[in-house]
């Protein structure tokens, strides 16, 4: 529920060449079984006017990347350097990546890194900032 409400709110960058309407496409990467289940019940789901398609990561193919068991501050900036909303762990916003989903007192809360953020062209609302337990910007 927590990804679904963060896609309903954060602004994703359009292809230059994508039609209005295509699908936003949620790819998972390294996501544990629960994650990927979780996950998967996102499919068919509307947001922000498009149809969440959940999918396994294939490079140059994501609007969204979850990344469930994090992955390396260099994957992580290459994906936002692609315009790719990255999702991960704890460490996330300290290896580059826009959005770290971390538990704090038995809820899960989001961090952002707004120089990624601003990097891939991804707008997070300040509705959404004041609900961070922590904001990196540099």
């Amino acid at each position: 529920a927590i990804v679904y409400n963060l896609l309903k709110f954060v602004e994703l960058p359009r292809g230059a060449n994508e039609p209005k309407g295509v699908a936003l496409r949620l790819c998972l990467l390294d996501a544990t079984v629960a994650q990927e289940s979780a996950l998967r019940t996102l499919n068919g789901r509307s947001v922000q006017g498009r149809i969440i398609s959940v999918v396994d990561y294939a490079a140059n193919a994501c609007h969204v990347v979850y990344a469930g068991n994090g992955v390396g501050a260099g994957r992580l900036r290459a994906l936002a350097d692609q315009g790719v909303l990255t999702i991960d762990g704890p460490a996330a916003i300290d290896n580059e990546g826009i959005v770290g989903l971390v538990t704090l007192d038995q809820r899960i809360r989001f961090e952002f890194n707004l120089d990624s953020a601003r990097r891939a062209n991804i707008r997070i609302p300040a509705q959404l900032l004041k609900l961070a337990s922590r904001i990196k910007a540099d």
